[in-house]
């Protein structure tokens, strides 16, 4: 009985195939965590926007509402709260003379907040009574509306009554 022992030559053609298949395979998934991770940071920064834009919008609506200037103590009232701002005299081209402005915060409590600045004074084309309402809004105030975190979003929108 003979017995044949042939030998084959491997050339490691299948080794090779696997190592080249699974660096690509691991190549596309790095490829699309990467895209992935962009999206999430697009996402949120969308996200922190729209907070920071609707923090702006509910001050200026509770301005609307609740503003008196012509009150002895003029004050704002949002979300159940009475927040009376400071008052001072400045200047603006939007105004003849010196208008009053008022300056204040409301805190949104978990949501954000909204810095307002409101200026009281006469139009220097019509010299009719004007009213400037300013407000920002911030996703994140960090527990002092009045000093915004690093990483706060801010949007702004103005109000022109006259």
């Amino acid at each position: 009985m003979i017995s044949m022992n042939k030998k084959r030559k491997q050339s490691g053609y299948a080794l090779l195939f696997a190592v080249l298949t699974a660096v690509l395979v691991m190549g596309v998934a790095a490829f699309i965590l990467g895209v992935a991770k962009k999206q999430y940071a697009i996402s949120a920064i969308a996200r922190d926007s729209m907070y920071s834009f609707y923090n702006a919008d509910s001050a200026i609506s509770c301005i609307e509402q609740s503003w008196n200037p012509s009150a002895s103590n003029p004050s704002v009232t949002c979300d159940n709260k009475i927040i009376s701002p400071t008052q001072s005299q400045s200047t603006s081209p939007l105004f003849s003379g010196n208008p009053t402005r008022y300056q204040g915060a409301i805190d949104f409590d978990t949501a954000g907040c909204a810095l307002f600045n409101i200026w009281v004074g006469t139009d220097p084309v019509t010299n009719n009574p004007k009213t400037v309402i300013e407000t920002r809004g911030y996703n994140v105030c960090g527990g002092n509306p009045l000093a915004p975190t690093a990483t706060a979003v801010e949007r702004a929108i103005r109000l022109t009554q006259q």
